[in-house]
């Protein structure tokens, strides 16, 4: 069976970057997650050809870095890369309650679910927010996994915001989607910070926030290890 889906995962995601490019990024002006839905919505019809999705990945632009090919077809089952670089918890709970992100939770399915969100609201300055819009989140995919902030080089937006207070706003959004998802929380800090002094270990981020190729390949094992543990593969 394992060889199986991991087979319909590699047919899966070589039409859809074979496709991907024909269909534009974004629509229309603004944030709003819906400018963006054209490419989701494509994505998770054409995963049908093959029994559907199975894994559903979603949320900011560290989960936009999985979106390669090289990385999607190591998923031993057929996966959704769904992240959009930028965007915040919120954005996500009010795309999911237009008429189009319905269309997507119903593509979705049962499928199991992680999100990777937080960042920008810390960035954005929509602290207030997150409390809210992450129970929302949870209760919109109660079983969703959700994979938290890894350490920054915080000095790298201190031009926005001063790094102390950036980094205890991150704390703070931890701490609370840590709270909301417990047990289903994936932390990325032991990879990302071996040595634990609250910094990236060099090569660990390929710029101030994004995860090298190394890590992305190690952050996709420990979904396979937790998210799909249980999954009929």
């Amino acid at each position: 069976m394992k060889t199986l889906q991991k087979t319909l995962n590699f047919i899966f995601q070589c039409l859809w970057f074979a496709i991907k490019g024909l269909i534009p990024r974004k629509i229309g002006a603004g944030d709003k997650i819906i400018h963006y839905a054209p490419r989701l919505v494509v994505q998770l019809m054409l995963s049908y050809l093959v029994g559907g999705p199975r894994l559903f990945l979603f949320g900011d632009s560290n989960s936009e870095v999985m979106s390669r090919l090289k990385v999607m077809i190591g998923f031993d089952v057929v996966a959704i890369s769904g992240g959009i670089g930028g965007s915040r918890l919120d954005q996500w709970v009010d795309f999911f309650e237009t008429w189009i992100g319905k269309l997507v939770l119903w593509l979705v399915g049962d499928a199991e679910t992680v999100c990777n969100l937080g960042g920008n609201n810390a960035l954005h300055r929509k602290m207030k927010t997150v409390p809210e819009s992450a129970r929302e989140l949870h209760a919109i995919r109660p079983d969703a996994w959700i994979i938290l902030i890894p350490p920054i080089h915080f000095d790298f937006f201190s031009i926005l915001v001063q790094p102390k207070q950036l980094r205890k706003d991150i704390e703070k959004i931890n701490k609370e989607l840590r709270k909301e998802y417990k047990p289903r929380v994936i932390d990325p800090e032991p990879l990302v910070d071996k040595d634990e002094n609250g910094e990236p270990d060099p090569g660990s981020l390929k710029d101030a926030v994004h995860y090298a190729d190394r890590l992305v390949f190690e952050i996709q094992t420990v979904i396979e290890l937790t998210a799909l543990a249980e999954v009929d593969r």
